[in-house]
């Protein structure tokens, strides 16, 4: 199957190292995604929760497999609502006339939605 890609662009009015906490502090991540069971600042395994009332349950997960702090985050991304479908996901920030440019680029196979 063909590769699918997603990719958005957003301009920030932050500094990068607010942006990066954001998409690396299980703290932050709960505030605008799904609370976390460890920081994404390193490579390891990790597991999303739907919301803090279901910590332990398994909801999606994924490894971080490239990091470079307050620049780049890539990880794999799972969930069992899409079959444990693995995608890729990659967040690159970098400056743009004095502000992050933030962009998120999602890679995954095609999947199958005709059943």
């Amino acid at each position: 199957m063909a590769e699918a890609r997603i990719e958005k662009t957003i301009f920030l009015k932050a500094d990068p190292s607010r942006v990066w906490a954001f998409l690396t502090d299980p703290e932050m991540l709960a505030r605008w995604f799904h609370p976390a069971d460890r920081s994404l600042a390193q490579k390891s395994p990790y597991q999303f929760w739907r919301n803090a009332e279901s910590v332990g349950e398994e909801f999606c997960w994924g490894e971080v497999v490239d990091v470079e702090a307050d620049v780049r985050l890539v990880y794999t991304f799972a969930h069992k609502w899409l079959g444990r479908h693995e995608t890729r996901v990659s967040w690159r920030l970098s400056p743009v006339d004095g502000s992050p440019l933030w962009t998120s680029v999602s890679r995954h196979r095609a999947l199958n939605c005709s059943t």
